[in-house]
């Protein structure tokens, strides 16, 4: 088993040079013949190890014993070992939430504690075959799609590995017989109490009755998912990054992929955008349809974790709703001669007196103008950067009235959730320019104009990136 396992791990490339691996054993048959495994392949793959045990202190005192017989089987092998002494049942009740999921959670949060502390590090955990088969039963019950028959992943981008799914409990039962492993079994893995339990005990022998060979057939159902995936994921990435424009997505270029696509570029483009965007298949046909829909293009429709999507003409907008973390109207005060760093609006005003037109060479350069100081001086009027507020109103150069900003911003294209970021210069109580729309020649230098104050807005990479 342990040449299997080992050829498993260098053709997934789940353990580099120099890791650090953080092992989590229960004491269970699965987690202590990882843990031998691993401890065989250290020095020929040259890694370091650490163990890491929780209790769960679900099955008094059979909960304490699992700690100690893993902690002693530790110092007597000289592997590192970490425990924590958790409250499942209280966290499953608070969070409202399975002792399953609660167990589980509280798990990965300390095995990532563990790694943060590490280095560059790995999790290993013991899942085998027969769990690949439980965990696709369980989404197919439920309703899943592709992305769910995968089942159990190999390797995770997170850094998780599992070395031991290429082979079954039997084959694991048999490696801790012939090598003299201890290890403890959990007695609640007989009771068919939690759902895992009732497919595995209850679910399966029955489906093997049709065919002896059907864990087998799960598992190449896995393997053929996963290639599956990973390929129209690869593809989806590429059309995402062909469809991005500014902050959203090209209606057009995206309006020409197929629907298998541009649920996966949507789904690509949440997830890139709020990190865990807890979207479901019904949720992005719905949306889909929507975007799709021709008679429509400016609309907003909202999805689970208070995100929206804006289809703004040729623009399709993700945003999300944080009370928390909202900003209300902002206005500044501008002295010349002075730099100003915006970082809610993502750009920098720079300010400068000069006594000819001399325009800057800069790259970020979003726009600017040039102003007749001396006329700005003898009205004595302050300079005002601020938000477009309702009813505002601009003379642009060339025009002989007024024109209301709202309706520039409108024929401009302009999405909806962008115009409330869009800063305005006032002087004398007059919009003078919207950088990126429009400048009035109110304050326009003329030939007798001796001082000229030039104001120059950038976009501030570091803070757009963001």
């Amino acid at each position: 088993m342990e040449k299997e396992v080992e050829k498993f791990i260098k053709s997934h490339n789940m353990i580099s040079d120099g890791d650090t691996v953080v092992i989590g054993v229960s004491g269970g048959a699965d987690s202590m013949a990882l843990l031998h495994v691993l401890l065989n392949l250290k020095d020929k793959i040259n890694f370091s190890m650490i163990v890491a045990h929780v209790n769960h202190n679900l099955r008094k005192p059979e909960s304490d014993e699992d700690e100690r017989f893993v902690e002693d089987h530790c110092k007597k092998l000289g592997v590192e070992f970490k425990k924590l002494n958790a409250n499942v049942s209280g966290y499953s009740k608070f969070k409202n939430i399975s002792e399953e999921e609660a167990g589980r959670k509280i798990r990965y949060n300390f095995f990532g504690l563990i790694r943060k502390n590490s280095g560059r590090s790995k999790l290993a955990t013991g899942h085998h075959k027969d769990d690949q088969t439980e965990t696709v039963l369980m989404r197919i019950i439920r309703g899943t799609g592709i992305k769910g028959l995968k089942g159990i992943e190999a390797k995770r981008e997170d850094g998780v590995i599992r070395p031991l799914l290429c082979v079954s409990k039997e084959d694991i039962l048999e490696y801790c017989r012939l090598n003299n492993i201890p290890f403890r079994s959990d007695q609640t893995n007989f009771m068919n109490v939690y759902h895992r339990n009732k497919i595995r005990l209850d679910l399966i022998p029955v489906l093997k009755e049709y065919n002896p060979s059907f864990e087998d057939a799960i598992v190449k159902l896995a393997e053929i998912s996963s290639e599956y995936d990973d390929y129209v994921e690869t593809i989806a990435k590429q059309t995402l990054d062909k469809c991005r424009k500014e902050n959203g997505i090209d209606y057009n270029k995206f309006s020409m992929e197929d629907r298998l696509i541009q649920k996966r570029v949507l789904l690509q483009a949440l997830n890139e955008k709020f990190k865990t965007a807890d979207i479901g298949s019904i949720h992005l046909n719905d949306l889909i349809d929507k975007i799709m829909d021709e008679g429509h293009t400016v609309w907003t429709m909202d999805l689970p974790g208070k995100i929206t999507v804006q289809r703004s003409y040729d623009m399709i907008l993700f945003d999300k709703e944080n009370p928390a973390n909202s900003e209300g109207y902002f206005e500044y005060r501008i002295l010349p001669g002075k730099t100003y760093v915006f970082s809610r609006l993502g750009t920098i005003l720079e300010t400068e007196i000069q006594k000819s037109f001399e325009k800057g060479e800069n790259n970020q350069k979003y726009d600017e103008i040039f102003l007749d100081y001396d006329r700005i001086n003898k009205i004595r009027s302050s300079l005002i950067f601020r938000q477009r507020k309702s009813g505002d109103k601009i003379r642009l150069k060339g025009h002989t009235g007024k024109k209301k900003v709202k309706k520039i911003l409108i024929d401009k294209k302009i999405p909806r959730q962008l115009r409330a970021k869009i800063p305005m210069l006032i002087i004398d109580q007059d919009i003078i320019w919207i950088p990126g729309i429009g400048k009035s020649d109110e304050f326009e230098p003329s030939s007798e104009t001796k001082k000229i104050l030039r104001l120059t807005l950038y976009k501030n990479q570091e803070e757009v990136n963001d």
